[in-house]
């Protein structure tokens, strides 16, 4: 019978919505974790469909802001999930417009967020030739 590692279990609590998990991690945390073993296993457990850096890092920073918790892969985790975050808003806003070219408004109601979050990625995708401007909206650029 193999048993499986605290940093598994970690990584694993890291991932789901239940109540006593953050209280959970906090306890295995304290316990002397391996935290480059969970990057690592972090980073080859993600794939397209499941970006499991950006779980982690939501849980890291929950725990360095509600109970002081200060790990050695903090800073890496954070930097990987937010260049996650915008690939994933980067793909997301490419699908959009490849489906139907919109302008900025009725892709701030089609992702349900504000201006901030997006002009970004719009400003990348444009500077790079995916988009373009198209009257007062947005397209896939078709030369690509």
């Amino acid at each position: 019978m193999e048993l499986i590692s605290k940093e598994d279990i970690f990584l694993l609590k890291s991932v789901t919505e239940r109540d006593d998990d953050v209280m959970d991690l906090l306890m295995l945390a304290r316990s002397k974790l391996d935290w480059d073993a969970v990057l690592k296993e972090c980073l080859n457990q993600s794939r397209d469909d499941f970006i499991c850096e950006i779980d982690l890092y939501d849980r890291l920073d929950v725990l360095k802001t509600s109970y002081g918790l200060e790990t050695s892969i903090y800073g890496r985790i954070s930097k990987i999930a937010q260049d996650q975050m915008e690939k994933w808003i980067e793909d997301r806003i490419l699908r959009e417009l490849d489906a139907t070219p919109t302008g900025l408004e009725n892709l701030l109601k089609r992702f349900g967020c504000e201006k901030e979050m997006l002009l970004p990625s719009l400003a990348r995708l444009e500077k790079i030739g995916r988009i373009k401007r198209v009257g007062d909206g947005y397209a896939v650029n078709e030369k690509i």
